[in-house]
């Protein structure tokens, strides 16, 4: 993660060097030795190659396909805590008898189905498996993985209101590709 404390956005040069910073996973910019433009590179098939992109095809790249990547991981988060606190409340809500079953309230229809897909999940586990989750849910692993999914969610909102508000106007990202220049 990166610590958007350590930019004062409010000098170009920085929010440059943090926009390249965020990019690096995904984008490379370079500084031809003959030229003025700078070049761009999208990198793809986990880095092992790169194509080079027109101004057009990255301002399609900030604008459509980046917001999309950060709202995926949102997204995958959000679901991941979903599911998390379904399970911990089914496991915090097993019968006297061992037995796991649907609870009264449940908040949507969508629910029922992840619900009865973990009960009888929950239900086929041996002796071991269920002491597994049990010492997952009931120690500190469950709350530290979910602190650290709310921390990423967090994270990852920062970033994605970052990005909107450098990258919102085609002419911001212009200028942002022109101000390339003078920090490479």
């Amino acid at each position: 993660m990166i610590d958007f404390t350590q930019y004062d956005t409010s000098y170009e040069l920085q929010s440059i060097q943090l926009m390249i910073e965020i990019l690096e996973p995904y984008i490379l910019f370079k500084k031809p030795d003959k030229g003025e433009k700078v070049e761009i590179y999208q990198f793809m098939n986990d880095k092992k190659e790169q194509k080079q992109l027109t101004i057009k095809e990255y301002i399609h790249f900030i604008q459509i396909k980046y917001p999309k990547i950060i709202s995926d991981e949102i997204e995958t988060l959000l679901e991941r805590n979903r599911v998390e606190t379904i399970k911990k409340e089914l496991f915090d809500s097993r019968r006297r008898n061992g037995e796991f079953k649907l609870p009264l309230f449940i908040g949507t229809s969508d629910d029922k189905g992840i619900y009865e897909f973990f009960i009888e999940e929950f239900n086929q586990k041996d002796n071991q498996g269920l002491s597994e989750i049990k010492e997952y849910y009931t120690g500190d692993q469950y709350k530290e993985n979910k602190d650290l999914r709310d921390e990423n969610i967090s994270y990852l909102k920062e970033l994605q209101d970052f990005t909107r508000l450098k990258n919102g106007a085609i002419q911001d990202v212009i200028q942002f590709l022109e101000n390339l220049n003078y920090y490479l």
